[in-house]
């Protein structure tokens, strides 16, 4: 995955697959797929999918490593490319404050737009992302290397 220097995204190969039982990939679990962003029109190498964006385009991965860095300077509003191939148009985060839990304290910040369920980031003092929640998902820090 490839980003400028504001985390949108500008690149990307995803590939995936499930092993058998003597650890080679299942051929039919084989999925690869390239796309890029070019001055907002996203569209993957195989044509499967193209979307037209105007705002910046962030994703999964993109998003908490913009929130450590800058989360005092967000965009306003941004297009989610979930999965790297799904958009989610007119996404928006919200500063929600802090939030004071049994282990800490931590700055909280919900995702909302169109076609999700609100994500929540919570991060530490040093602005690192702790918790991710949405839906029935959590990704929680475990350690740092």
């Amino acid at each position: 995955m490839t980003c400028d220097l504001h985390d949108t995204l500008q690149s990307w190969t995803l590939e995936t697959y499930r092993e058998d039982a003597n650890g080679d990939p299942v051929p039919i679990s084989i999925l690869r797929e390239d796309g890029q962003n070019k001055n907002g029109h996203i569209q993957s190498q195989d044509g499967a999918y193209k979307h037209q964006v105007h705002n910046t385009v962030l994703s999964h991965w993109t998003l908490p490593h913009l929130l450590m860095r800058n989360a005092l300077a967000l965009p306003a509003a941004f297009d989610m490319l979930q999965d790297l191939s799904v958009l989610r148009a007119n996404q928006s985060l919200i500063d929600e404050g802090s939030v004071d839990l049994d282990w800490g304290t931590y700055n909280s910040y919900a995702q909302t737009g169109e076609g999700i369920l609100p994500i929540h980031y919570l991060l530490d003092d040093r602005q690192r992302p702790q918790l991710i929640t949405f839906g029935l998902i959590a990704w929680a820090l475990t350690d740092i290397m």
